[in-house]
């Protein structure tokens, strides 16, 4: 699911918000003032947030400047101070741990 926040979407950004959902099959949350869900979580623009079964926050990674097409490696997956593995490599092991895999 994607959020989207209050004062990007209608009646002002319709066309936008249009625009984000248009090619894609994924639900789409507008924020508003009345449910702050953008601030309550925390989060910026670009962020993936990653949740558990129980819909529990887990992991966030943010796009903003981070390729996920990239083939350098730039994530060190396993802790030892080396890196290891690429973004979406990275990205992917996040959902998976998520999931319980």
């Amino acid at each position: 699911m994607a959020i989207n926040e209050d004062g990007y979407g209608p009646p002002d950004r319709q066309d936008a918000v249009d625009l984000a959902v248009e090619t894609v099959d994924l639900p789409l949350l507008q924020d508003t003032e009345a449910e702050d869900v953008w601030h309550d979580w925390a989060i910026t623009y670009r962020d993936v947030v990653i949740l558990d079964r129980n819909n529990e926050q887990v992991g966030v990674f943010n796009l903003t400047g981070t390729s996920l097409g990239s083939t350098d490696l730039t994530q060190d997956l396993d802790g030892d101070g080396t890196l290891d593995t690429t973004n979406y490599d990275y990205l992917r092991s996040l959902f998976i741990a998520a999931a319980g895999g």
